[in-house]
């Protein structure tokens, strides 16, 4: 019996290819093929007919948007979530402490593509904090 396993972003490819491996070992038969990539991008797979026996999403945007499809499936459920990290170099020369003290001159905020649930989480933050990334 082949499973497939569709998960988004490059963080979980580790944990989830465990799983997979742990499930072939577990239930004789099985096979799992795991499906990586971003969320809006499987979501799109799944709509055009890809087949998926679990998505995993990294937004709830992308997973209300296979919910409001109507596909067969059980209720989403919540099992992690990420916060978002100022990367700094080495020592924090700067002394950055929060997002608004990215706002001066000299300082490159760089951002994950806005379709991505990373990009769209930093623009969030630059909105609320009055900037704009």
């Amino acid at each position: 019996m082949r499973r497939r396993l569709s998960t988004t972003a490059a963080s979980p490819t580790g944990t989830f290819e465990q799983i997979g491996q742990e499930l072939e070992q577990a239930h004789d038969g099985v096979q799992v093929e795991p499906s990586f990539a971003g969320s809006s991008d499987l979501v799109a797979q799944i709509q055009e007919g890809a087949p998926a026996d679990v998505f995993a999403s990294a937004d709830e945007a992308n997973m209300e948007k296979l919910t409001a499809d109507a596909l067969e499936g059980a209720e989403p459920v919540t099992f992690a979530s990420n916060t978002l990290e100022i990367e700094v170099p080495p020592g924090n020369p700067a002394g950055i402490q929060d997002f608004d003290d990215l706002a001066g001159d000299g300082f490159n905020l760089v951002v994950c593509a806005a379709e991505v649930p990373c990009g769209a989480a930093t623009r969030n933050v630059a909105e609320v904090a009055g900037g704009g990334a």
